[in-house]
């Protein structure tokens, strides 16, 4: 990134949705879960994501993952919010982890 540009936190991606089939915990049927459901379930907004259908191109999701964005998928359980959150403070702990090593 050039000095000059100014970067839009509004517009960084911040999640990557994997839609895909899930087994449902409470019928045992398998179903499938798309990826603006996800965004509704997860309860992240559209423009905070990108979308990779059937893992996307090879290596697409990798350098999702290395770009340090936070995959979302359909979930067994069903514990949405929960996972959201847990992921969230995992990439946090890791970035002050990071943060704490560069100023050694």
């Amino acid at each position: 990134m050039d000095d000059y540009e100014i970067r839009n936190p509004l517009l960084e991606k911040r999640f990557v949705i994997l839609s895909g089939p899930v087994q449902s915990q409470t019928d045992g049927d398998w179903h499938f879960v798309g990826a603006m459901e996800l965004v509704r379930l997860y309860q992240v907004e559209v423009n905070e994501c990108e979308f990779l259908f059937d893992s996307g191109p090879p290596g697409m999701l990798r350098n999702a993952l290395d770009r340090g964005l936070i995959p979302l998928r359909p979930l067994y359980g069903g514990n949405y919010l929960t996972t959201k959150r847990r992921l969230l403070e995992e990439k946090n702990q890791k970035e002050e982890s990071n943060v704490e090593v560069c100023n050694l």
